[in-house]
């Protein structure tokens, strides 16, 4: 049999406020006592993981570890992604089933390795590595208005526009764990003045009793249908901002987005369903409309900010879709 490829794990320092960096000894004892072969490299800066994963790829490695959080991960995700493109892989980006992605949870939010079977301790996620045999894992992609004119990136988890970008800008450096969000949403509420949001669906799949806020398939995305949201937000996963069940039936592995649109409320509106937030009982709430599509685009006025994976990217208008089983990962 061929020997199994070398691991690369691309360590974030900046990572859980710093433990990345304290973390490496730790690691390599782990990775010792697995008799794992792998290479730790260690980020020096934003956008720095993807340039690592990158240029791992291009020396044939093909199994990663993000060690850090969800930004990690985005970064290595995109990294592998920007190889694709480079080797003349198609629009779906289908050579990227040929990597593995796994993560080593050490970041403030850790929402992706909750759908992966985690947070597990650094000597646990290891050790999974050892035993464990990837599976295929959908990616989504997001088409947004950047800086320099249209753009696009690779996510791992949610993309989401309104208010969840809103509080990235305002928190700068600072990653927004569940507490950090929720201060920042409830300090923050009167100053956000939330948009008119219009959302278009394809192939639409309601899972809320009420009516979407949403227009039907094969309509045209604008504002026509809007209605003035908090954020809407494109899930693979079912956590976002450090635990909050933003989509409580996602599954990583369906090649399906779940969509949830949140009205604008009052701030006691806000305090009162924020619980929702945790306890999985977000469809329930009169505000929120939820439902699972393979792509939908997002129009507002005035625009929105545009965020991935805990990453601000840039404004709407914004069109999101899911790449179905485009990568493998390292699950329980």
């Amino acid at each position: 049999m061929p020997e199994p490829s070398p691991w690369m794990l691309v360590v974030n320092p900046a990572a859980g406020r710093g433990r990345g960096k304290r973390l490496v000894a730790r690691l390599e004892r782990a990775l010792e006592r697995e008799a794992i072969d792998a290479r730790i490299v260690i980020s020096e800066h934003p956008g720095h993981a993807e340039q690592l994963a990158q240029e791992g790829a291009q020396r044939g490695i093909v199994r990663f570890a993000a060690v850090g959080g969800d930004g990690t991960a985005h970064e290595v995700a995109n990294g592998l992604a920007a190889y694709a493109r480079e080797r003349g892989d198609d629009a779906r980006l289908r050579s990227l089933n040929a990597f593995t992605l796994a993560v080593v949870a050490i970041g403030t939010g850790n929402d992706w390795a909750r759908s992966l079977g985690g947070p597990l301790p650094i000597e646990a996620a290891i050790a999974r590595l050892a035993r464990a045999r990837s599976q295929p894992c959908d990616l989504g992609r997001v088409f947004y208005r950047g800086a320099k004119g249209p753009q696009s990136r690779i996510f791992v988890n949610v993309a989401g526009a309104g208010f969840d970008g809103f509080v990235i800008e305002r928190l700068g450096e600072r990653k927004p764990g569940a507490w950090a969000y929720l201060i920042e949403l409830l300090r923050s509420h009167r100053s956000f003045v939330a948009p008119e949001l219009g959302v278009t669906v394809e192939h639409e799949h309601a899972t809320s009793a009420q009516a979407p806020a949403i227009s039907e398939p094969g309509g045209t995305p604008g504002l026509a249908t809007a209605r003035r949201s908090l954020a809407v937000f494109a899930c693979l996963g079912s956590h976002c901002g450090g635990g909050m069940r933003m989509a409580p039936d996602a599954r990583i592995d369906d090649g399906l987005i779940d969509v949830t649109q949140i009205d604008a409320m009052s701030g006691a509106q806000l305090l009162w369903e924020l619980r929702r937030l945790f306890d999985g009982s977000l469809r329930h709430s009169r505000h929120v409309r939820m439902l699972t599509t393979r792509a939908l685009e997002v129009a507002s006025a005035p625009h929105s900010a545009v965020e991935a994976d805990g990453e601000l990217l840039g404004t709407t208008p914004a069109r999101i879709e899911v790449l179905p089983g485009a990568i493998r990962v390292i699950r329980d």
